[in-house]
């Protein structure tokens, strides 16, 4: 349960950002209904900038992830339970768009 609340908290410091990114994916999905195309796109899209974000936060905050590893909890452990959370929320999010106006 630490682990979980302390992924939570890393999350917490890009999820704007990447909430963004994924109500753009969601609205492009939206509005170009006619194109299966745009789910290929929107997926590489949000793998792309998670490589920035990555890159980004691992430049930016290096000094934060000692309080991470100091409380037991690997820097991978918290990128990983971080990206994965977001990940399911992108395609939750993408499904019940699917369902909402394309169904």
């Amino acid at each position: 349960m630490k682990t979980l609340t302390l992924a939570l908290t890393f999350y917490r410091g890009f999820f704007f950002t990447s909430a963004c990114i994924s109500l753009c994916c969601l609205l492009a999905y939206w509005r170009w209904e006619t194109m299966p195309v745009i789910v290929v796109v929107s997926f590489w899209f949000k793998i792309i900038t998670y490589a920035l974000i990555f890159f980004y936060i691992n430049a930016s905050k290096r000094k934060e992830f000692y309080y991470y590893q100091t409380l037991g909890v690997s820097k991978t452990t918290v990128w990983v339970i971080s990206l994965s959370l977001d990940f399911a929320l992108f395609a939750v999010s993408m499904y019940i768009t699917n369902q909402l106006y394309h169904a």
